[in-house]
């Protein structure tokens, strides 16, 4: 009798275990100021790094606290308040989150075209955020999600745009936008998520 039971006990732990498991957002609360401020100086780094045909795939020093957790991230930057580049994921690429920041970073420079991208001229002047997203949630009405406290992601098809919290000031500009930069019509209907995030912030220079 004990040798059945004892696997049934086991599988118990497993899922108890599973469900008080922090979520990305928690985790990322955490977050020291100290960490904060390593988090955009990782994806400045990881920056200047592709800017000038570097290596950025290792972060210039060891991952301690919530960087070395297996976080996922995007990394928006902007230059004199203009948003110039953005670029992550929902699920974590690398082991740790800083490894994760400098991947973002660099395909941010890389990839993210759409205003012009980011030159080494404009490198002193941007400002980096590093955003970890929460779980994202499927929803047929916005109307519930204020955008500065929800971010947004559509798709339809191929197709899809993430709008971060705090990036629209209302839900009907933020699904407006995301359909534009996903290229998807205004009349188009899309499937709809939203999802809760935490941002690590830097002062432009």
């Amino acid at each position: 009798m004990r040798l059945r039971v004892l696997p049934v006990l086991m599988l118990t732990a497993s899922v108890a275990g599973a469900l008080l498991a922090a979520s990305p957002v928690e985790e990322a609360r955490k977050a020291t100021r100290a960490e904060q401020v390593k988090a955009c100086e990782i994806a400045r780094w990881a920056a200047a790094q592709t800017l000038a045909g570097k290596p950025s795939s290792a972060p210039p020093s060891g991952a301690t606290g919530v960087l070395a957790k297996p976080l996922p991230c995007f990394v928006t930057i902007s230059v004199d308040g203009r948003r110039k580049a953005c670029m992550g994921s929902f699920q974590p690429q690398h082991n740790t989150l800083a490894a994760n920041i400098a991947a973002s970073a660099a395909r941010a420079v890389r990839l993210d075209r759409r205003e012009g991208g980011l030159t080494r001229e404009q490198l002193k002047r941007a400002a980096f955020n590093v955003t970890v997203p929460g779980e994202r949630r499927r929803v047929e009405d916005l109307s519930g999600y204020p955008p500065a406290n929800y971010g947004l992601m559509i798709e339809k098809g191929t197709k899809s745009a993430v709008l971060l919290p705090g990036e629209a000031k209302t839900t009907r500009w933020q699904l407006a936008e995301a359909k534009r930069q996903a290229g998807i019509g205004p009349s188009e209907t899309v499937t709809a998520y939203v999802f809760r995030a935490v941002t690590f912030s830097e002062r432009a220079r």
